[in-house]
């Protein structure tokens, strides 16, 4: 239920405490869809962070630290220029809607105090920032939209602003009777609900009716029903502020599911773990702080993981075209028992002839039909098949060469397409970047970049024993761990021919108990392909028996010694092992 109407009613009773009367200092737009007012209040200083990102729209009081672009994007300037310096007045709600709306007073070119809205719409991939001026009229938005992609709704610099088109009804408004009136019969009772009145998700509809001892599937109530939850749905919004009681929920596996404003019995037994916040803005940073992350690395991804993709579609496509040139070259065999079997019936053959039916010496004289130029003599005839057996045993060794490579090219990449989707930071994917330049798969830009060193930092576990792990979120990490970072001693995991990432089990001389090696095996096929796959083998050995090749790829050992063990990644018990991040 991430912010429906309900949930911007409360946290804007929160915000709007801290926020009122505060002073724009300064503004950011680190996302194109992202804005940061730095504000100044009560000798305090605060960041309100408006994100209308298409699949996470949401806005809260935050600490998080955002990379700002070195020039600032058209809308940012535009709201420097009318915003800075302004104080905000209001902190409004379009009735239960999913608007906001920000007064602020700010002084013109003139130095005239002039009134401005900023209007925050949170409907999914709608969700829009306006900047509008004290006439109703758009100073400009954070997204355009021209009258091509919305006949009866633009939004672009000069027109005037219309709010979002509403059809439902506020819910504090309504009675009893009127309740009861409106109750439709063609359709579930909680959906008619969520889509009559304002400000309900799905799942709060159902808590509705759930308090009623009502069916919320039903599509017929008696009286006594009817009345029964109309009485709930008036006293439920009478009473709003009551029921306010904000969560968290994780599902079994410790993955974000859910927040709530409200108390719901849905969430309130296995297998959801409900998490309760001191706050409305603790709750919403705790889960859009994680879920925007993700989000925005996936965006900023997106095109390095296609690139990646259609690198290895192409080598797949290569390889199954070596592997028709290789049966064809599998029949050099025959080409040469052709030559044979002429010279050594050539006594019997004469120019002219299109074929012979010669006996195999080679098959227990089977007779077979040998195909002849008629152009040629018996000897040339023998002469031209010796040369063909002889190219096609030299395009076999060659073709079987580059079927092995074009497989190494295949893992590789499916390493790097694998560390790419698993990447928890930005950095990260600049680093894939540049182990991808390095290795000659994507160009470098032409304009010229000071190279940047690596600060993205490997997984830090711990066994539930104590032995430190380190995971690498990248090739080049995998080598700087497997080959710098570990000692000797130390062992080192991988998913046995599956691409994954490299874990290193560090020792200090101690020799790992069953347990930590158990545990650094499940790590290390959680951080592979097989993470959702069961019985995951894994490969593990001495640092000291590691190898890297001259010419290998990032990432890319050998050993001479292994074992290899069976386990099944387990997210809740990996969960249990996570640690910070610390030099070792």
């Amino acid at each position: 239920m991430p912010f429906d109407g309900i949930t911007i009613h409360a946290l804007n009773d929160e915000i709007r405490t801290i926020i009122i009367g505060s002073r724009i200092d300064k503004i950011h737009q680190p996302e194109n869809d992202e804005i940061v007012l730095h504000l100044r209040s009560d000798k305090k200083n605060y960041k309100l962070l408006l994100s209308a990102d298409s699949n996470l729209p949401y806005y809260s009081l935050t600490e998080l630290k955002k990379e700002n672009p070195d020039q600032a994007p058209m809308f940012c300037m535009l709201m420097r220029k009318h915003l800075s310096g302004g104080r905000i007045k209001a902190l409004e709600q379009l009735e239960l809607e999913r608007v906001v709306i920000f007064t602020i007073e700010s002084r013109d070119e003139l130095g005239d105090i002039t009134e401005k809205k900023l209007i925050f719409e949170i409907m999914g991939k709608h969700s829009n920032i306006s900047l509008i001026d004290q006439d109703n009229k758009i100073i400009d938005c954070i997204k355009r939209i021209p009258l091509g992609v919305n006949r009866y709704r633009q939004l672009f610099p000069g027109i005037t602003y219309l709010y979002p088109p509403n059809d439902k009804l506020d819910p504090r408004n309504e009675t009893p009777m009127g309740f009861i009136e409106k109750i439709a019969t063609e359709q579930p009772l909680y959906k008619h609900i969520y889509t009559t009145y304002q400000g309900l998700s799905p799942i709060v509809a159902k808590e509705i009716c759930i308090q009623a001892h009502v069916d919320f599937n039903s599509q017929t109530l008696d009286d006594f029903e009817k009345i029964r939850i109309s009485q709930v749905f008036i006293e439920f919004f009478s009473t709003l502020n009551k029921h306010i009681h904000p969560q968290i929920i994780y599902a079994e596996n410790k993955a974000l599911k859910d927040l709530s404003a409200l108390k719901l019995s849905v969430y309130q037994q296995p297998p959801y773990h409900v998490e309760n916040t001191s706050s409305l803005i603790a709750m919403v940073n705790g889960y859009f702080a994680n879920k925007n992350t993700v989000n925005k690395l996936l965006q900023r991804s997106f095109n390095l993981r296609k690139s990646i993709q259609g690198k290895i579609d192409r080598l797949k496509k290569k390889l199954i075209n070596l592997s028709d040139d290789l049966r064809q070259a599998e029949q050099a065999e025959e080409l040469k028992i052709y030559g044979d079997l002429i010279l050594a019936n050539i006594y019997r053959l004469e120019k002219g002839m299109h074929k012979a039916v010669l006996e195999n010496f080679y098959n227990d004289n089977q007779p077979i039909t040998v195909p002849l130029d008629m152009l040629l003599s018996p000897s040339d005839n023998a002469q031209k098949y010796f040369k063909k057996y002889s190219k096609l045993k030299t395009a076999q060794v060659k073709v079987n060469e580059q079927i092995q490579h074009t497989k190494d090219e295949i893992f590789y990449l499916e390493h790097v397409l694998l560390n790419a989707e698993q990447s928890d930071d930005h950095q990260n994917i600049e680093d894939i970047k540049d182990e991808l330049i390095e290795s000659g798969y994507i160009k470098k830009k032409q304009k010229h970049q000071k190279k940047k060193v690596s600060k993205s930092e490997p997984y830090c576990y711990k066994t539930s024993d104590g032995f430190d792990l380190l995971v690498g979120k990248n090739n080049l990490q995998n080598d700087h761990l497997s080959l710098k970072i570990a000692n000797k001693s130390d062992y080192w995991f991988h998913t046995k021919d599956i691409a994954g990432s490299h874990v290193i089990l560090r020792c200090l001389g101690q020799e790992p108990s069953e347990t930590a090696i158990k545990e650094a095996a499940m790590i290390a096929a959680y951080h592979s392909k097989g993470q959702s796959s069961s019985q995951v083998p894994v490969d593990y050995t001495q640092v000291k028996h590691l190898k890297k090749p001259n010419g290998a790829k990032p990432g890319m050992v050998i050993f001479s010694t292994n074992q290899t063990i069976y386990v099944t990644p387990v997210e809740s018990e990996i969960y249990k092992l996570k640690c910070n991040y610390k030099s070792l």
